[in-house]
C-alpha cells in the first residue's frame, strides 16, 4: 500500500517544485505561545524544518511546545504550483504527520472538504479543505490538541488568512479551527461576489433594454444607453455566468465545513463543550446566511440565463436585418445587370445589321439603303425581344394571361341580364 501511494504521489503531474536553491528567504507562520493567543512570525527557511518539529520549542521550554503551528506557502500566479522545494515540502508535511493521501489530494486540486484516513498516523485527524482562494491542509492529534496546518494559495490570501486565525485565536483548540476560520472568511468574500454579480447584472439589463422591475422584465425606452457591441455584452453574460458557477460551487464547500462544525458539537472528542458548542452556534448561523446566499445565487442565474436569450435574440435581429439588407442591395444590382442586358439586347441586333450593311459586297451603286436597314432592323429587334420575353418570363406572361381572363370573366358576370319579359312584350308588339 505504501509503494502504491508513493507512485501516486511521484505520478502527480499537476505541481511542479522549483530547486531547494528557489526557496524563499523566510516563509510566513502562525503559531500560539504560552499564553494562548496566536501570534505572526516570520521563520528563515533554514529553521522552517527546525521549527516544525519543535525542536527549538522542546530546547527552550522541555516538553511544551505550542498547540497551534501554521506555514503559508504562496503560489505561483498562473499554474498555482507552491512556490517551495520538494524536499522542503516533503519534510514540512511529514512533521506535521501529513500523509500521503493528503498530499495527493493536495497535488491534484480536489475541491471540496474532505476527512481522509491519515496514513502518516492512525491515531491523528486529517482534514484537507481545497476552495477558490487556496487550500489547506492540517492534522489533529486528540491526545496532546495540537493542530499542525499548512496552507498555500496567493500571497494576499496568506496574510489574510493569518490574520483571521489571530483575530480568532480563542478558538483555536477546536479540532476544525482552520477550516473554522477560512470558511468564516470566505462567507464575507461570497458576499462581496455576490454585490459584483449584482452590480454586473444591472448593468447588463440596462445595456440589452430588459431592467428587472420588481416581478416582470419592463423595456426600457432609452436606446442611447445601449452600446453597439453586442459581442462584448456576450462576453460580460459569459463572465457573469463562470462567477455564479464559480460561487456556487464555493457555497456547496463552505456548507460542508459548517455542517460538520455543528455535528462535532455531539463528538465524543468535544472535551471542552462550551467552546465547541460557541463554534457549533456559530457554524448554524453562517448555514443560514449561505442558504440566503445561496437562494440569491440561483435568482442570478436566471437573471443571467434571461440576459444571455435576450442577447441571443438581439444578435440574431440584427443578423436577420443584415441579410435583408444584403437581398435588397443583391436586387438592385441584378436590376442594374437585367437592365444592362436588355438595353444590349435592343441594341444589338441593329448594330450587327449596320455592319453587315457595312460590308463592301452588299454595296450597290444607287440603294435605298437607309430604308431597307431599318426594315430589317425593326423587326429583326421586336422578334428578339418578344422570343426573349417568352423564354424568360413565360410565368409572368401566364400570369397576366389568366389574371386578365378572370378579369373578363369577372366582368361579364357582373354585366346586368337584359330583361326577359320586356324583350318578349317589344316582340309581340
Amino acid at each position: 500500500m505504501e509503494a502504491f501511494l508513493r507512485g501516486l504521489e511521484d505520478d502527480s503531474p499537476n505541481y511542479v517544485f522549483p530547486d531547494d536553491a528557489s526557496n524563499p528567504n523566510s516563509f510566513d507562520v502562525v503559531e500560539s505561545t504560552l499564553d494562548g493567543p496566536l501570534v505572526q512570525k516570520c521563520i528563515a527557511s533554514h529553521h522552517l524544518i527546525d521549527w516544525a518539529n519543535d525542536r527549538e520549542d522542546r530546547e527552550a521550554h522541555e516538553t511544551v511546545v505550542p498547540t497551534f503551528k501554521m506555514v503559508w506557502f504562496s503560489t505561483h500566479m498562473d499554474t498555482r504550483d507552491p512556490l517551495v522545494s520538494r524536499s522542503l515540502w516533503d519534510a514540512v508535511l511529514d512533521a506535521f504527520h501529513i500523509g500521503t493521501w493528503l498530499k495527493i489530494m493536495a497535488f491534484y486540486k480536489h475541491r471540496g472538504f474532505f476527512q481522509p484516513r491519515n496514513d502518516a498516523m492512525d491515531d491523528i485527524l486529517a482534514f484537507v479543505l481545497c476552495a477558490g482562494r487556496g487550500s489547506t491542509i492540517w492534522s489533529y492529534s486528540p491526545a496532546t490538541g495540537h493542530t499542525r496546518t499548512v496552507s498555500f494559495g496567493s500571497s494576499q490570501h496568506g496574510a489574510d488568512y493569518s490574520r483571521r486565525l489571530v483575530q480568532y485565536s480563542s478558538s483555536v483548540d477546536h479540532p476544525l479551527f482552520p477550516g473554522f476560520v477560512y470558511a468564516v472568511h470566505s462567507v464575507f468574500d461570497c458576499l462581496h461576489s455576490l454585490r459584483t454579480q449584482r452590480n454586473g447584472l444591472d448593468r447588463l439589463e440596462v445595456a440589452t433594454g430588459y431592467i428587472n422591475k420588481g416581478i416582470v422584465y419592463k423595456p426600457t425606452t432609452d436606446k442611447g444607453e445601449r452600446p453597439t457591441s453586442l459581442s462584448k455584452l456576450s462576453k460580460d453574460a459569459a463572465a457573469i455566468s463562470n462567477m455564479i458557477n464559480f460561487l456556487w460551487m464555493e457555497i456547496h464547500i463552505l456548507k460542508q465545513v459548517f455542517e460538520m462544525l455543528v455535528d462535532y458539537s455531539s463528538h465524543p472528542l468535544a472535551t471542552q463543550l462550551a467552546l465547541w458548542e460557541d463554534v457549533a452556534g456559530v457554524a448554524h448561523c453562517m448555514l443560514q446566511r449561505i442558504d440566503s446566499q445561496e437562494r440569491y445565487d440561483l435568482f442570478n442565474t436566471k437573471r443571467v440565463a434571461n440576459q444571455m436569450t435576450i442577447i441571443f435574440n438581439l444578435i440574431a435581429r440584427e443578423d436577420t436585418a443584415a441579410t435583408i439588407r444584403l437581398a435588397e442591395a443583391t436586387k438592385r444590382d441584378s436590376s442594374s445587370m437585367k437592365t444592362l442586358a436588355v438595353m444590349t439586347m435592343a441594341f444589338l441586333p441593329a448594330t450587327f445589321l449596320a455592319s453587315v450593311f457595312a460590308m463592301p459586297s452588299l454595296a450597290v451603286d444607287k440603294p435605298p439603303r437607309f430604308g431597307v436597314y431599318l426594315a430589317v432592323t425593326i423587326p429583326t429587334t421586336v422578334a428578339i425581344l418578344l422570343g426573349w420575353a417568352a423564354i424568360t418570363q413565360r410565368q409572368v406572361i401566364r400570369d397576366l394571361l389568366v389574371d386578365v381572363r378572370r378579369r373578363t370573366v369577372s366582368t361579364s358576370l357582373k354585366r346586368p341580364k337584359p330583361d326577359v319579359e320586356m324583350v318578349s312584350m317589344d316582340v309581340l308588339s
